[in-house]
């Protein structure tokens, strides 16, 4: 069995409407009693962001932190933009590489 305390980041894309907030908010809730940290972020127009949101979690004792975006469909975001503020992309040659 391990120790590992694990924490999550939910990741939306966020909006100018307190409804998409409120909706990943919500998911953050309900996942409170699974997690030792539970934290959100948004892509745009929402606050806070990635980066913010990483710092927060960076002073929670979390040993991992897993981070799950929440989209209804895969597209640049997704595919690129959080891996690489995640550092998880390298871009050589004009290629992308994912690195996991």
């Amino acid at each position: 069995m391990s120790n590992k305390k694990v924490g999550v980041m939910l990741v939306g894309h966020g909006s100018r409407e307190p409804y998409n907030k409120d909706a990943i908010q919500y998911f953050a809730n309900r996942l409170k009693s699974a997690y030792q940290y539970v934290g959100y972020a948004f892509m745009e127009m929402s606050e806070p962001s990635i980066r913010e949101a990483l710092e927060e979690a960076s002073k929670s004792g979390i040993d991992e932190l897993i981070v799950q975006p929440v989209f209804l469909t895969r597209g640049v975001h997704i595919d690129f933009d959080i891996p690489e503020l995640l550092g998880m992309v390298m871009t050589l040659n004009s290629q992308r590489i994912n690195i996991e």
